[in-house]
């Protein structure tokens, strides 16, 4: 009977998770400008981001063995990776106190059922 009642607490756990989780996700807004102004301390246009990585392709397009060209290549692509990353804004949605509640209190429910599904004490 005790495995039952810990697959039942998990499954029910993980729906209230799920749902808790979803809830959250849509009065989330993520939108992005990209910037460097973080990272390098100014923002330089988006041709000098990329231009690293353009002489980085054209050296190894000349020799593919030059430690130089994917050292420069490899530089341009973490350079443009950050400042995506970087520039990620997350804002989230004005909601009632009942949906806050709801939202965190079935995201927490659900982990706590289903960390006693795994954890808890087993009978039998």
């Amino acid at each position: 009977m005790g495995k039952e009642k810990n697959f039942g607490s998990f499954i029910f756990g993980a729906i209230l998770f799920g749902i808790g989780v979803y809830l959250i996700f849509q009065n989330t807004i993520v939108s992005t400008q990209f910037s460097l102004m973080d990272l390098i301390g100014f923002n330089p246009p988006f041709g000098l981001v990329i231009l690293p990585l353009l002489i980085g392709i054209g050296i190894l397009f000349f020799n593919e063995k030059s430690i130089l060209g994917w050292l420069i290549t490899i530089f341009g692509i973490v350079t443009i990776l950050l400042g995506i990353l970087m520039g990620l804004k997350i804002y989230f949605k004005p909601v009632s106190l009942y949906q806050a509640v709801l939202m965190y209190g079935m995201t927490a429910a659900g982990i706590g059922l289903i960390a006693k599904s795994f954890f808890g004490k087993r009978k039998g």
